[in-house]
């Protein structure tokens, strides 16, 4: 399993300090996908490509910048439907661990689409 942090700020455009997270950015949410691929299948549900890999040192094998593109916002009536797309895609298990993380990443869409510095942390495996 591997932990992407998806991070943001409204502020912060030149995110090259990524130790202290909470310091560096306003919002970060982490999601546990069994691998890369994972990430590119969630990605390309929610309208977005994975752009190629900034590598950086320390806790995170690599930096993906989202900052030029923008997440579709789901409403939480189209959740229901997108959440059984992941789940046939993905072949994961149904659980409420699941539903929630990507319920949580969902909901902090509008708040992401406008934050000026939009990442994806790899953390390393």
């Amino acid at each position: 399993m591997i932990s992407f942090i998806f991070a943001s700020d409204a502020n912060f455009s030149d995110a090259e300090c990524y130790d202290d997270l909470s310091k560096n950015f306003e919002d970060i949410n982490n999601i546990v996908l069994e691998d890369k691929n994972e990430l590119e299948i969630l990605l390309r549900l929610i309208g977005l490509s994975l752009p190629d890999p900034l590598i950086i040192s320390g806790e995170f094998g690599n930096r993906y910048d989202m900052s030029g593109q923008v997440m579709q916002e789901i409403s939480l009536d189209g959740f229901d439907d997108f959440y059984a797309n992941w789940i046939e895609l993905t072949g994961r298990e149904n659980t409420m661990d699941e539903y929630g993380q990507l319920a949580f990443l969902i909901e902090k869409t509008e708040a992401w689409n406008k934050c000026l510095s939009r990442y994806i942390l790899q953390e390393k495996s």
